[in-house]
């Protein structure tokens, strides 16, 4: 949106306040763009409901919408229902509310293709492998599960086996002297 605007309002011309669109064009705009489906990109509803969204008059939007289209911002399209049983004579399908689709005119897609590019080329960092966790936060973790009782006999004595494994094993690493700690003491 920000680029359709920005679009819009290089195209101002001397003596006018605005560009392309004006303030409450674009207010439409947005609104309309907000309640569009994302999956398909097209806006089914009412002329009336539109209005109420954008807080604008049913003229006022008649203008806007028309603005759209010449500017390529939108595309319309009649949606009608068959009319069951129709009279001899009488029509045989019933206008609903029109069906709109928003698109970008060709120049505002090609300034948005080439950010994208630019977005694309960007490097960033490569992240980190995940480390080991060491064996205090294994023993820590272990204690908080350990903390935790399940209500299962089995559960808590393996948490309570691995919990007492854990402990060994850094008390073992601990007296071969295999923690920085110990070996800045030594020296």
């Amino acid at each position: 949106m920000e680029e359709i605007f920005a679009w819009a309002d290089d195209h101002k011309e001397k003596g006018r306040p605005w560009g392309l669109l004006t303030p409450k064009q674009k207010v439409i705009l947005r609104e309309m763009h907000d309640r569009r489906c994302f999956t398909t990109g097209r806006l089914d509803w009412a002329w009336k409901q539109i209005a109420e969204f954008a807080r604008c008059s049913l003229d006022t939007l008649s203008k806007a919408l028309t603005r759209f289209e010449d500017l390529g911002l939108v595309k319309r399209w009649r949606r009608t229902i068959p009319v069951p049983n129709p009279a001899p004579g009488e029509p045989t399908t019933l206008q609903i509310s029109n069906g709109y689709e928003l698109g970008l005119p060709e120049k505002v897609a090609a300034i948005v293709a080439s950010k994208l590019k630019k977005v694309a080329q960007v490097f960033l960092p490569p992240v980190p492998a995940p480390r080991e966790p060491s064996e205090q936060e294994q023993a820590a973790l272990g204690a908080q599960l350990a903390a935790k009782p399940t209500g299962d006999p089995a559960v808590d004595a393996r948490r309570a086996h691995y919990l007492e494994a854990s402990i060994q094993r850094m008390n073992a690493r601990r007296n071969a002297g295999t923690f920085s700690a110990d070996r800045d003491s030594a020296s």
